[in-house]
C-alpha cells in the first residue's frame, strides 16, 4: 500500500537537523516550475531544494569546494529513494536555471499536496526520472574521494572504476571512438567571463559504454559518479544527473576549441571534466585521473544515536560512540553486504522488513524503518528477530525486489543501540562475517559455535516465541488498529 506524509525532515551533514520543515516550506518564497506530466503541463510550486538544506546549513568537509563533493537522498513514505548532487543544486555550480529549479513543491495546480520533488530538469520530467512523491527525508552525505596515485602531470590517461561491468584504462585514442559532443561554457575568470567549446563524450556515455553493473543499474537514481584529478580535487555528479540530462551535463572533454593542450590554466592533460551553466569553474576539473561509479546504499539515512547526535549508518565511523543502555560503546568495526532479491532462491529471507513510525509507540520508531528479516530488536529484556513480529501492516516485509544493502555496527561488545528511535541489537560476530562485502578472511566456526557464542556474549537472551513474543504481538497489533482508525477518520 502507499504511504503518504506530510512531515519533511532533514538530517545528515547539516548544522541545524530539521524535523519538521513544513512551517518553513509554507512561509518561503514559492518558486514556480511547469512540466509535462503524461503530456499535460503542470504547474507546481514550492521551495527549492537549495534553500531548503541552506536553511539547514550544510557542513561540507575540508578542501576546495567540498561542497561539491556533497550528496542528496531523497525518500519518500514508502522508502523509494532518489539522489542529487549538490553541484546541481547549488545556482553557482549547476544547471540550475529559473524553469529548471529542483524543487520541494507543496502544490500541483494552485491544489496542495504532499512535499514532492521535482527535477523540472530530468528529460522525463513528472512521468519518471527523479521526481519522487510523498517525500520524508533529505539527507546530506559526503562521498568518499579516492586515493590518488598518479600525481604526475600532465596525465594522459584515466581510469574507470566501480560499479561498471568494463572497467579500465582509457587514452585519447578510446574516448575518441566513442559517440562525440560538443558543448559550450562560459566561466567567470575573476569579473571577465571567458567561453570555451569543448568536444569529447559525455560521462553518461562513457559510462553506458562501459556498462553499468547489475546493481547500479537497478538502482540508477540512487547513484553518483565521482570524478577526481591528479592532485585530488573531486566533483560528484548523480548518474541520474547525468542519463537524464544526457548532452546538457557532464562532458569528459580531449579538446577545448584552441586545437591544442594545455588551454585554460596551465598544463590541464589530456582529459578534463566540464558541466555547463557552472559560472564559477566548480566541477571543471583538470587532469582526470579517475571516474567512479558508486552504487549508493540501501536504505540510507538511517540515523543511529551516538554522542555527537543522530547520524546516518553510512556515515559512521570507527571510534564514534552510540548511545546504548550502559551510556555509551565505541564502534569497532561497521560491515555491509549487498544481496539481490531476483536472484535468491527464497527472496523472503532476504527481503527488508518495513516498521511504519510510531509501530511500538509514539515516535518509536520516530520515522519508517528497515531491517533485515533476522535482525533483532530489544524489548523487555529479550531480543527478538524482526521476521517474527510480522503482521502484514505496520511491520511488513517489503515487495520491491531491488538489490538491498545491510549495514551491521560492532561495538567493543554486543549490545542495543537506537535505531531512528527504535533498540535494535548491534553486530554480534558469530559465524557470518565473511559474508560481508568487507569481512575479510574469518575463521569458520564449527555447528554449534555460533548459539554457545550468543549464550556467552549476548547482551540479552534471544526470543522468538514465549509470553514477551506474545505481548509484544498483541500490542503492535492494538498499536496497528489505533493507526488504522486514525487514517480513517482523516
Amino acid at each position: 500500500m502507499a504511504q503518504t506524509s506530510d512531515l519533511l525532515t532533514v538530517n545528515g551533514y547539516v548544522v541545524t537537523p530539521e524535523g519538521d520543515t513544513s512551517a518553513f516550506l509554507a512561509a518561503q518564497v514559492q518558486t514556480t516550475v511547469t512540466v509535462d506530466v503524461s503530456g499535460m503541463l503542470e504547474t507546481f510550486s514550492g521551495v527549492s531544494v537549495y534553500t531548503l538544506l541552506s536553511d539547514a546549513g550544510i557542513e561540507s568537509g575540508t578542501g576546495k569546494n567540498a561542497i561539491l563533493r556533497d550528496t542528496i537522498q531523497v525518500t519518500d513514505a514508502n522508502g523509494d529513494q532518489v539522489l542529487l548532487s549538490e553541484g546541481e543544486i547549488d545556482p553557482s555550480f549547476g544547471g540550475a536555471t529559473a524553469a529548471a529549479t529542483d524543487i520541494i513543491a507543496t502544490s500541483e495546480n494552485g491544489v496542495a499536496i504532499a512535499p514532492t520533488l521535482i527535477v523540472p530538469g530530468d528529460a522525463n520530467g513528472g512521468v519518471g526520472g527523479r521526481d519522487l512523491t510523498n517525500v520524508t527525508t533529505l539527507t546530506v552525505g559526503e562521498a568518499t574521494v579516492p586515493t590518488v596515485t598518479n600525481t604526475a602531470v600532465p596525465t594522459t590517461s584515466f581510469t574507470l572504476t566501480g560499479a561498471v561491468t568494463h572497467p579500465g584504462t582509457y587514452t585519447v585514442a578510446s574516448v575518441e571512438a566513442l559517440e562525440s559532443t560538443t558543448q559550450t561554457d562560459t566561466f567567470q575568470a575573476g569579473t571577465t567571463p571567458e567561453t570555451f567549446t569543448f568536444t569529447g563524450t559525455t560521462l553518461f556515455n562513457l559510462i553506458a559504454t562501459a556498462g553499468l553493473s547489475p546493481a547500479a543499474e537497478a538502482n540508477l537514481l540512487d547513484d553518483y559518479v565521482i570524478v577526481t584529478g591528479s592532485d585530488g580535487y573531486a566533483v560528484v555528479y548523480s548518474l541520474g544527473e547525468l542519463a537524464y540530462h544526457q548532452g546538457q551535463v557532464g562532458l569528459l572533454a580531449i579538446d577545448d576549441g584552441t586545437g591544442t593542450f594545455p588551454s585554460i590554466s596551465g598544463d590541464d592533460g589530456d582529459f578534463r571534466s566540464t558541466a555547463p551553466f557552472d559560472s564559477k569553474g566548480g566541477r571543471y576539473v583538470s587532469n582526470v585521473e579517475n571516474i567512479e561509479v558508486v552504487v549508493a546504499c540501501f536504505r540510507t539515512g538511517t540515523r543511529i544515536a551516538t554522542r555527537d547526535g543522530a547520524i546516518p549508518v553510512e556515515q559512521l565511523r570507527v571510534g564514534q560512540r552510540v548511545i546504548t543502555p550502559e551510556g555509551g560503546r565505541p564502534i569497532t568495526w561497521i560491515g555491509h553486504r549487498r544481496l539481490d532479491p531476483r536472484r535468491h532462491p527464497r527472496p523472503a529471507q532476504i527481503l527488508p522488513v518495513r516498521i511504519a513510525a510510531g509501530a511500538f509507540g509514539p515516535g518509536v520508531p520516530e520515522r519508517d524503518l528497515f531491517l533485515s528479516p533476522d535482525h533483532a530488536i530489544y524489548w523487555e529484556g529479550v531480543l527478538i528477530p524482526i521476521r517474527h513480529l510480522l503482521n502484514g501492516s505496520t511491520v511488513a516485509q517489503t515487495g520491491q525486489l531491488q538489490p538491498v544493502t545491510y549495514w551491521h555496527v560492532e561495538l567493543d561488545r554486543h549490545s542495543v543501540l537506537l535505531a531512528d528511535g527504535l533498540a535494535a541489537e548491534s553486530y554480534l560476530p558469530t559465524d557470518n562475517r565473511s559474508g560481508f562485502d568487507n569481512g575479510g578472511a574469518v575463521v569458520t566456526l564449527h555447528p554449534g559455535d555460533a548459539s554457545r557464542m550468543w549464550d556467552a556474549e549476548g547482551y540479552a537472551p534471544l526470543a522468538v516465541t514465549g509470553p514477551v513474543v506474545e505481548r509484544l504481538r498483541a500490542w503492535l497489533a492494538k498499536r496497528a488498529d489505533v493507526a488504522e482508525t486514525a487514517s480513517a477518520l482523516g
